[in-house]
């Protein structure tokens, strides 16, 4: 069984066309979604890192790993800080299962926040 900081997140990006800084303002304090300063951080590195590109044109996979080891944050607090941004809408896991039998973990984060149940297909 594959560890949580091996996986893969999903980012979807919402109205930002792109930019490290969407119109909206991504770090903006919402007064309706009060976040801790670790889960907003957490909220914003994989919007930045869903905007580069390796050389080849490709996004970057985002791992669970990188985010923690460039954050200097340790597990428990990637843990609350997802537990947090999952509360919130910001980040969804679920759990998909193959055809061989396999149960795999799929990692999403969101742009915007989404309503409890409401999913964003795929690209």
């Amino acid at each position: 069984m594959a560890k949580a900081r091996d996986a893969q997140i999903k980012y979807h990006s919402g109205g930002s066309a792109g930019f490290f800084m969407p119109r909206r303002g991504i770090a903006e304090y919402d007064p309706a979604r009060p976040l801790t300063p670790l889960a907003r951080l957490v909220r914003i590195h994989p919007h930045d890192l869903s905007t580069r590109r390796k050389v080849d044109g490709k996004s970057w996979d985002i791992r669970i790993s990188h985010v923690m080891g460039s954050m200097h944050i340790s597990e428990a607090q990637w843990v609350r800080a997802r537990r947090e941004l999952e509360a919130h809408g910001y980040y969804r896991a679920e759990r998909q299962r193959h055809e061989n039998g396999k149960w795999q973990w799929i990692h999403h984060a969101y742009e915007d926040p989404q309503q409890p149940g409401q999913t964003i297909p795929l690209d």
